[in-house]
């Protein structure tokens, strides 16, 4: 009589808390699989078939005089890059040159030439180009390198 009274008593989780149980691990399972997958095309997409960083660049000097302005461009990367465009903007963000039609190729490991001659335009009113420019290179993958000009 005793064991009657005993597992009449006896009660499990309700229906209710367990249900939220399932979707919380559920949902917890799902977290993990997203951020394994995430991490694992995020190298792929950065990194070419040996592991290797494939595309990698900088501008590694700026030389300008009156009239050019002219960005030697390193390839720091494993492969050949191919640069596609040259774009330099003022202080406001407004583009004073963009070429998109460039196709100059740098071997891995090289430094190669990217001139702007044709098309500088120069603020109003001054021949000169005085003040802070940003110079942005362009590859045909669509990465970019970055730096700024103080012409004076």
């Amino acid at each position: 009589m005793n064991l009657q009274k005993l597992q009449q008593k006896r009660k499990g989780i309700s229906p209710i808390i367990a249900t939220l149980l399932l979707i919380l691990i559920a949902i917890a399972a799902g977290v993990v699989v997203y951020a394994y997958v995430m991490g694992f095309s995020q190298n792929a997409i950065n990194q070419n078939g040996n592991g290797q960083v494939a595309e990698s660049l900088d501008i590694a000097v700026l030389t300008h005089n009156l009239t050019a302005i002219t960005a030697y461009v390193q390839n720091t990367g494993t492969n050949s890059i191919n640069i596609t465009g040259l774009y330099i903007y003022d202080t406001s963000g407004v583009a004073v040159y963009a070429n998109s039609s460039i196709f100059v190729t740098i071997a891995a490991g090289s430094t190669g030439l990217v001139a702007a001659s044709n098309g500088l335009s120069p603020p109003p009113g001054s021949s000169l180009f005085v003040g802070i420019y940003q110079v942005k290179v362009v590859t045909s993958r669509g990465n970019t390198a970055i730096t700024n000009l103080q012409k004076v």
